[in-house]
């Protein structure tokens, strides 16, 4: 859409900046929310307000939204969608049961057999289907190629820090819902002050400079909330991290956007933006997956080997701790009440969830710096920009030095 209705690159820069601050506004609206109605009222009633607030979009679109066909017609690809759908839940589903029912155990691994054959049927339905729903011949696109990996393995990092950061302070730090909210204004809120600055530096500056530097400042958010002790309590000393985080976010899903549609041709850009969508969504998908399977297996490796060499424990708390770790994990031990058997241990869970998840933050750091370094070394030449429009509503494409 922002192709098509744009007509300048001024004007498509702008564009691309505004629908990424409305993607992150909702990133921290949401959880403001969520905070609200968690302080202030019940859990249950987060829901009711998700699904007001799909109503009230509903009706907005079907009021406003203009209708769009593709003129030589458009069809459903059933096939893609099926074995797309089938081999992405199966890889989410082992990388998330992995830590929980071993890694060589039956089910995950037929999960992951079941997403390796899915996701190779799915390229194969999509080189024979009439109206794909992925053309993949956009991938021999270097530019458009590096872009998608980075849409993947950029937005890994950048949700992955957010789900680690929500689990500091909840599960963990047991903070209220309220307190949890700051850190995604923090993430997600800076995106939309930053509009005006974002549109400006799209257009005069080449998307690998904008990548590069947003995917730095991630890596370098997420290094320094690896350093962060897990007894701190206070909201303050993640400002400087979640900011350089948020302004990373801020500066990387525009350039990715801008990168994906403008080095194709015109003709193929909704395509190209919906390949990316696509992928970048997979990335916040797998992020919190990944990290939470990565933390809580550091985690529980530590707390055993803890209970394992303490002598403060007597062999009744011992004996209860082990029993709370095999029925809900560090998590679970983390939060028994202290006066109980196995609250003795609690000590130990906070600590090695400060382990597991100060790790998850080095791996969110280390992929958003690979990422990084990746669009510093391999996204050059020439990307394809959209001209403005002639009077007869045909549309060109300029070359620029990318």
């Amino acid at each position: 859409m922002i192709a098509a209705g744009t007509h300048t690159g001024a004007q498509r820069a702008r564009a691309i900046a505004l629908w990424a601050s409305s993607l992150s506004a909702g990133g921290f609206l949401a959880p403001l929310l969520g905070g609200i109605t968690g302080t202030y009222g019940s859990w249950r009633s987060a829901f009711a307000v998700v699904a007001v607030l799909a109503a009230v979009s509903a009706l907005v679109s079907l009021w406003l939204a203009v209708n769009s066909r593709s003129p030589e017609g458009r069809s459903l690809d059933i096939g893609g969608q099926i074995t797309i759908g089938v081999g992405l839940f199966a890889l989410l589903y082992a990388v998330i049961q992995g830590p929980v029912g071993g890694w060589g155990s039956t089910p995950v691994v037929v999960a992951f057999v079941t997403a390796a054959v899915f996701l190779g049927l799915f390229m194969a339905a999509e080189s024979r289907a009439r109206s794909p729903l992925l053309r993949l011949g956009l991938f021999g696109n270097r530019s458009f190629a590096i872009a998608s990996v980075v849409a993947v393995v950029g937005m890994f990092s950048f949700l992955g820090t957010a789900y680690a950061v929500s689990i500091r302070l909840g599960p963990v730090q047991h903070q209220s819902p309220m307190r949890t909210a700051f850190a995604f204004l923090l993430l997600n809120g800076i995106t939309p002050v930053l509009t005006p600055l974002t549109s400006r530096l799209l257009h005069r500056l080449p998307a690998r400079a904008l990548l590069t530097s947003g995917l730095a400042l991630i890596a370098v958010g997420d290094f320094l909330a690896a350093g962060l002790d897990i007894g701190d309590p206070n909201l303050t000393s993640l400002i400087v991290p979640l900011g350089l985080v948020g302004i990373g976010f801020a500066l990387t899903v525009s350039s990715i956007t801008a990168t994906a549609v403008n080095t194709v041709p015109p003709q193929l850009a909704g395509m190209a933006s919906a390949a990316t969508n696509l992928l970048r969504d997979f990335g916040f998908t797998l992020g919190p997956a990944a990290i939470g399977a990565v933390a809580l297996s550091q985690a529980a490796s530590r707390v055993n080997s803890s209970l394992a060499t303490s002598s403060s424990l007597n062999a009744e708390s011992k004996a209860a701790a082990h029993d709370v770790l095999t029925e809900g994990g560090p998590l679970a031990l983390n939060s028994v009440p202290a006066t109980s058997p196995p609250g003795a241990a609690r000590a130990y869970a906070l600590d090695a969830l400060g382990h597991g998840y100060a790790i998850g933050f080095m791996v969110c750091g280390s992929a958003a710096l690979l990422s990084a370094l990746l669009v510093l070394t391999a996204l050059r030449g020439r990307t394809a920009e959209s001209a403005p429009r002639a009077e007869d509503g045909t549309q060109g494409t300029v070359l620029t030095t990318g």
